[in-house]
């Protein structure tokens, strides 16, 4: 593992995951109040770039402070690579990318902006293969976008009473969302409906006594598995009273009849400070990865979990205490966010 300073304040980050690529870039958010930066960096090769650092190649300034970015790739060639980047005053750009043009201070281009929420977007997620774009916000909104036009598909003008903080694709046609009151919904946008089809509420009191009741706490990261789709993987705020929480949840269980959500299969709170980020690896079956304000970066290792039948909250703990995480690095500063590249197996 190797750290570098850089200087900057990184509030998000996302890796250029091209294989012919001979150099590991990535792209980040620098933020600087009220306003930020998209920022495409180049990570040293040798012991003579390590003494100088990380090297920045391109930078295009943002009008508000980033709230997330996310990079997609041109699988077919056809259509050029693209970043979308969402911020506090509500809007979603999108950039077109010339990945061989990095460094000439001509690789990013703007090519559309939307303001689809009263203020700032909490969450965004990208389904490449629908080519559509969801995001949530503070205020209470759920939106569905093509990619390509940036017209509106679907809109639920008040999916929560409250703000909503995260949102992921659990497939082309279900949807995740995550609420500032501990609350998460799932979505079918075949319906067309303005309510959700299924809810986990009130996730930390139903975990019959293995989790203590949290109110106050905030669901800030959400993550699907990638080859599990069932699985959720949910990430939380927390203080000295609530402990920060991550969380795992068996979606095939939410449709069951039961009058009560079913409660989360995993919980750990290892992390001793809000968690930014939570994501599975994309590659590395039953591989988690967390960040947290703590200034910690955890690997989970989830094969112990494949085995459980029908979790009840006497088994729930020793599942738990089965699963195994390896602190990747630490801190004094707060880790804001990491990117993962599948191509080369590493996490920047």
């Amino acid at each position: 593992m190797h750290s570098f300073f850089t200087g900057k304040n990184f509030t998000h980050i996302c890796s250029i995951p091209r294989p012919q690529m001979t150099r590991d870039c990535f792209f980040a958010t620098a933020s600087n109040k009220p306003t930020s930066a998209l920022e495409v960096w180049v990570l040293p090769v040798n012991s003579l770039e390590e003494c100088r650092g990380p090297l920045l190649l391109e930078r295009v300034s943002l009008a508000s402070v980033a709230t997330s970015l996310s990079f997609i790739p041109s699988n077919s060639g056809a259509l050029p690579d693209m970043i979308i980047a969402s911020d506090q005053a509500g809007r979603i750009t999108l950039f077109h990318v010339d990945v061989e043009a990095l460094g000439s201070g001509t690789a990013l281009k703007e090519v559309s902006s939307i303001r689809p929420h009263r203020g700032a977007v909490n969450g965004l997620d990208v389904n490449i293969e629908t080519r559509e774009i969801l995001s949530v916000g503070e205020d209470g909104s759920l939106n569905l976008f093509n990619l390509d036009s940036m017209k509106l598909i679907h809109h639920v003008p008040r999916a929560s009473e409250s703000s909503l903080q995260a949102a992921k694709f659990i497939s082309p046609n279900e949807i995740a969302t995550a609420a500032s009151v501990d609350q998460i919904c799932v979505w079918d946008v075949r319906s067309g409906g303005l309510s959700p089809s299924a809810t986990l509420s009130e996730l930390s009191a139903q975990t019959s006594g293995a989790v203590a009741a949290a109110p106050n706490r905030v669901v800030l990261s959400l993550d699907v598995h990638p080859s599990k789709p069932w699985r959720l993987c949910s990430a939380t705020s927390g203080s000295p009273a609530t402990p920060a929480a991550i969380m795992l949840h068996d979606l095939r269980k939410i449709h069951q009849t039961d009058s009560k959500s079913p409660p989360p299969f995993f919980y750990s709170t290892v992390h001793e400070s809000h968690i930014w980020q939570a994501k599975f690896h994309p590659v590395v079956a039953d591989a988690l990865l967390s960040c947290s304000e703590d200034g910690s970066l955890f690997l989970w290792d989830l094969n112990a979990l494949n085995v459980y039948e029908n979790p009840s909250a006497t088994k729930f703990g020793r599942e738990a205490e089965r699963v195994q995480a390896q602190k990747l690095s630490s801190g004094s500063l707060g880790l804001n966010a990491f990117a993962m590249d599948p191509d080369k197996n590493c996490a920047v």
